[in-house]
């Protein structure tokens, strides 16, 4: 090859070089800029994941079933004074029983050295009331003066007002109530019976 070609061909790679060089910055400049990564002040490249937001309040599950309260105890009456009432009692007529009219709205049985009382209601059911001391231990505690109030209350199977008082100038012991009647019948009838010390009852009113 002759020197001539040789200096040519030298300048054409030199020409193409330059031109190379001159058309680098401009395709630099027509790439996108790379993505900028946050910096944490902790000198590393890795972006924190986002932090996640207020849990939210939790679904309430089902309630543990909640207890009824017990129901109340029923008023044995106003105005009583000797005790509360207790269950009917578990025979009827009850032992001892010292009231021989059937339709007695008061029943009494004479035990253990005092006296239970029976309210007998409207169906015929009892339910026990008061118990008190027998007429003569009644004496020994009252033996002279007024009338003394052993109970004034309600029968809760009548609803009718029921007095026990004894009375020591007779030495006796008195219940007054009505009877369980309603209209048409004859509304508030009394009933009115004594007990002496050998509990011989007499209906003073009935």
């Amino acid at each position: 090859m002759s020197q001539r070609k040789r200096f040519r061909t030298a300048v054409a790679v030199i020409l193409v070089l330059l031109m190379t060089v001159a058309l680098a910055p401009g395709a630099a400049a027509q790439l996108p800029p790379p993505p900028s990564i946050p910096d944490d002040g902790g000198g590393g490249g890795t972006p924190e994941p986002p932090s996640p937001g207020p849990s939210p309040p939790p679904t309430p599950g089902p309630t543990d079933p909640v207890e009824p309260p017990p129901p109340p105890t029923p008023d044995p009456g106003d105005g009583e004074e000797n005790g509360m009432m207790a269950p009917s009692p578990d025979s009827w007529p009850p032992p001892n029983a010292i009231v021989h009219h059937a339709a007695t709205p008061v029943q009494i049985s004479a035990h253990g050295g005092a006296l239970n009382v029976y309210f007998v209601g409207r169906d015929g059911t009892a339910t026990s009331g008061p118990v008190i001391a027998s007429p003569g231990d009644l004496a020994a505690m009252h033996p002279d003066g007024a009338p003394v109030s052993l109970f004034n209350g309600t029968n809760p199977g009548t609803g009718k007002s029921v007095m026990i008082d004894y009375l020591p100038g007779e030495m006796k012991i008195r219940v007054s109530t009505f009877y369980a009647d309603r209209p048409p019948h004859d509304f508030n009838k009394p009933y009115v019976f004594t007990v002496d010390a050998d509990h011989s009852v007499t209906h003073v009113t009935w």
